[in-house]
């Protein structure tokens, strides 16, 4: 029996844990846990921000496309609001506001400065004026792309706006396809881009590195083969629907991540 006691005792103390182990293991998890869920709740509440931030963007975007098109009343734009379904994913109102400028905002992230693209919007618009009136522009080219920016540009005290990214500053420009010639009104053959600021007015170069697109208000910046640095690309598009399905569905050369992405943060001055 003395021996079948120690073997016990020797198997006992190869398979099993003492209480202090255990305390150990047991205090080693908690602690693990209590560092864990705060960072994975941060995340998710960084992800339904950046979602909502997204969502609010479009919104605003659309509600600006239908402000230009047709004018926008507060019934329309909360109607616009509520077609689009859960905007914030944390459960947020949003709440539009139709003035000067629209605001859009959230009860839980903010937002509704609304003016960020104040000075895009209005250069559209004036570009768009300006081609349905060509004023200086011989009859054979009002539908020239380079001739309407060139005499705009003239029209507008030989200056293009301004747009400052990550404290670089590029100057915004129109561009209007030929495609619409035709069309009753050209806003959805109009859209800007923004490049190295130059002296008067470059035409034929078309490859850039920035890029705003009417449909959602968001200015996108193009990135070169592997995705990981920014590189110009064409802005020739047939149109402003053309345009908004390229940005959100063509991929960079190796297929690893969509080739124009979404400008955080940016100014824009005339």
């Amino acid at each position: 029996m003395e021996v079948s006691h120690r073997f016990w005792r020797k198997r006992d103390g190869r398979a099993g844990f003492t209480l202090m182990e255990m305390l150990i293991v047991v205090a080693i998890i908690a602690v693990l846990a209590a560092i864990a869920i705060p960072t994975f709740a941060s995340r998710s509440d960084q992800a339904k921000e950046a979602v909502c931030q997204t969502n609010r963007q479009t919104l605003l975007g659309q509600l600006r496309y239908a402000q230009v098109i047709d004018g926008l009343t507060q019934e329309q734009a909360d109607g616009i609001r509520d077609s689009l379904g859960a905007i914030c994913p944390a459960g947020g109102t949003v709440t539009v506001e139709v003035g000067d400028t629209i605001r859009v905002s959230c009860s839980i992230h903010g937002g509704g400065s609304g003016g960020e693209s104040a000075v895009s919007q209005g250069l559209i618009q004036d570009f768009r004026d300006f081609i349905l009136n060509p004023e200086g522009v011989p009859s054979n080219e009002i539908n020239r792309n380079d001739s309407l920016r060139t005499h705009f540009y003239e029209a507008n005290g030989n200056k293009w706006p301004t747009l400052t990214v990550d404290g670089v500053e590029y100057q915004i420009e129109p561009y209007y396809s030929e495609a619409g010639k035709n069309a009753e009104d050209r806003l959805d053959y109009i859209w800007l881009f923004a490049r190295q600021k130059t002296d008067g007015v470059v035409n034929g170069r078309w490859s850039v590195p920035l890029l705003y697109n009417p449909v959602d208000g968001i200015w996108y910046r193009s990135y070169g083969y592997d995705g990981k640095r920014p590189a110009d690309a064409s802005i020739t598009f047939s149109s402003v629907e053309a345009l908004d399905n390229a940005v959100k569905t063509t991929l960079c050369g190796n297929g690893s991540a969509l080739k124009w992405r979404p400008v955080d943060s940016y100014t824009e001055s005339n």
